[in-house]
């Protein structure tokens, strides 16, 4: 009787733990959407704490990865082997981007922006993402091993694990992407008929960021549990994959056989012929696992497809090698680069892979070892991955030692170094070898590298465009022409190092670019009796905007003006003549040639069209 008295609870308490998973799941996400508006809200308005990088990027990156990790693993870990896991992936996630950011800074050279390791803080949030996904399915199919004595759990949890992960992920945005496209269409519905409370609010970032990862969550619950679903999700993705195979495998064995015939020349003529190698053989790759799946190929694949994924696992080593031979050839010619280095990663995983298929594709027995070799090279790219974000293998700083190396054993003249590579690619490592390039005493060789290595200190930093203005020494009264004429632009609004905020990518190109200028106005748009400045771009695409001075003196991006507004002559005329008018609203909208003109507070939506010059 107790048997049966539990036996008729279970259903009940398995409802309630259901029950109980999905409010957590919806909780974690929303919060996670609340944390990450606070954070966007704080970069936008440069305060704390996006003015304390060393705090702001490691909160980015464990509120951006670490509560998906908590989602997912919800029900498959217990409580303690969750918050261990959680613990420690929050630990690497904290350390590589404080590391991140170090890599960043400089000492004497001219100030890097807080914001200057924003290009490796998106390469590292991209790939801590990649290196998360295969660590979070390694751990699920480690949960499944229940009470088995083993270390590594058997291919098929892996095989599950990962996939239902990938397609949970890939369904659950496309679920949250609807969910925000409705809500903004929703929102134009209703202002057809003046109600415009809903437009409002999914313009607004602590509205649609916690809307969206809370309907993230949601859908990351719900395909979790409908496993039927991902199943047939999965069962139909990889049957397509898997009959490409052919074809693919066809055109590879192709090439190959063409190769004794046409040689390498015309594969080095191109320059990029390791990429397309790494392509194709990365493409080999996921239509052969597509095909295998988790194993058991013998029994449930036909004799072509069979035929076809021993042909394409002997195709891979030729191509991988070949490829590993013309990135040698341009190391040898030119160094080490960050890109370089990075290709050398790919080609390294790849080999790995060729050598355990072609390995398996010789022996009869089903091809077992794909799974052994799956497995491990998990393993080894996540541990590639640590060295190459944390110092034991930073790109840059073997790039940089690489370039440097070069120079001093003579094998390229100063005259042909490139000195800002190691400014804009080379991070805190190549402002040091440039900092002690610049004190080469000596010889005539040493004062040209020393000459062109200090010019490269005071050239733009972090990788900046062409025609980005140059740290400390960006004359902007240079690109703005005041109209009328006779006015002058305030000191202080000349003497602001534009490129330094955090908002410098919204800001009129003229601001923080040599090649761009524009027509500036003095105009008091907000009625506080002190003028604004309105930048006009020239050109089409060159921004415009409002810039208002705040109560400490520095000059912010108060609002944008349509994309239209830009290279438009005819309103450039209006209000260089004073035809135009400031409607009365806590922020004035300019009306000119006929048509209300919206400043832009970076959520209006309305749309401003340039007349047609008049013949």
């Amino acid at each position: 009787m107790p048997k049966e008295a539990s036996t008729d609870h279970e259903p009940a308490r398995a409802a309630v733990v259901a029950t109980r998973i999905a409010a957590l799941r919806l909780g974690a996400g929303f919060l996670q959407g609340l944390a990450l508006s606070w954070l966007y809200r704080a970069a936008s308005a440069h305060v704390w704490p996006a003015d304390t990088p060393y705090l702001f990027q490691p909160l980015l990156l464990t509120l951006f990865i670490v509560p998906l990790l908590f989602i997912t693993g919800l029900g498959y870990l217990r409580t303690r082997q969750l918050l261990l896991w959680l613990s420690a992936a929050t630990a690497v996630l904290v350390l590589l981007a404080l590391y991140g950011h170090w890599r960043a800074g400089a000492s004497s050279a001219p100030a890097i922006p807080a914001w200057s390791g924003g290009q490796f803080l998106l390469t590292l949030l991209t790939t801590a993402c990649a290196g998360m996904f295969v660590a979070q399915a390694l751990v699920l199919a480690g949960a499944c091993r229940g009470k088995q004595r083993r270390l590594l759990a058997d291919y098929c949890s892996y095989f599950d694990a990962s996939w239902k992960l990938a397609i949970q992920v890939a369904a659950s945005a496309v679920f949250a992407l609807a969910f925000w496209l409705l809500l903004v269409l929703g929102g134009q519905l209703l202002k057809l008929v003046n109600i415009e409370f809903l437009q409002r609010l999914t313009g607004l970032s602590w509205f649609n960021i916690p809307a969206f990862t809370a309907a993230f969550g949601c859908a990351l619950h719900v395909t979790d549990v409908r496993p039927g679903i991902v199943r047939g999700i999965r069962s139909l993705a990889l049957s397509l994959l898997a009959w490409l195979l052919p074809m693919v495998a066809l055109i590879v064995v192709g090439f190959l056989l063409c190769l004794p015939w046409t040689g390498l020349t015309p594969l080095w003529a191109t320059g990029h012929a390791s990429l397309v190698l790494i392509g194709v053989a990365s493409a080999l790759l996921l239509l052969i696992n597509a095909a295998y799946q988790d194993g058991d190929m013998d029994t449930r694949l036909p004799l072509l497809m069979r035929v076809c994924v021993r042909a394409a696992a002997l195709c891979l080593p030729p191509l991988v090698a070949i490829a590993a031979h013309a990135l040698f050839l341009r190391v040898r010619q030119y160094g080490w680069t960050t890109d370089r280095i990075a290709l050398a990663c790919c080609v390294l995983m790849l080999a790995l892979h060729a050598a355990g298929y072609a390995y398996g594709a010789m022996r009869a027995r089903g091809m077992r070892e794909i799974a052994q070799v799956n497995v491990f090279c998990a393993f080894v790219f996540l541990g590639l991955l640590l060295a190459l974000l944390s110092p034991l293998a930073d790109p840059a700083r073997l790039a940089v030692a690489s370039q440097v190396a070069r120079l001093e054993a003579g094998k390229v003249e100063p005259e042909r170094f490139d000195f800002a590579y190691l400014r804009t690619h080379g991070a805190r490592f190549g402002v040091a070898a440039l900092e002690a390039l610049s004190h080469r005493e000596g010889s005539a060789k040493a004062a040209r590298i020393r000459q062109r290595a200090e010019s490269a200190l005071q050239g733009p930093c972090c990788g900046a465009q062409a025609g980005s203005a140059k740290s400390g020494k960006f004359d902007v009264a240079a690109n703005l022409h005041l109209l009328p004429e006779g006015a002058s632009l305030p000191a202080s609004f000349l003497a602001q190092n534009w490129a330094a905020l955090p908002s410098a990518a919204l800001l009129p190109q003229c601001l923080t670019r040599t090649d761009a200028s524009c027509d500036a106005f003095l105009i008091d748009v907000n009625g506080d009796g002190k003028p604004e400045v309105l930048l006009l771009g020239t050109r089409h695409n060159t921004g415009s905007g409002v810039l208002a001075e705040a109560a400490d003196g520095r000059w912010r991006l108060a609002f944008t003006l349509p994309s239209q507004a830009a290279g438009c002559k005819a309103l450039r005329d209006a209000l260089a003549a004073g035809d135009f008018s400031l409607q009365s609203s806590a922020w004035r909208n300019l009306e000119a040639l006929g048509s209300r003109i919206p400043l832009k507070a970076f959520d209006a939506d309305e749309e401003f069209r340039c007349p047609d010059p008049v013949k």
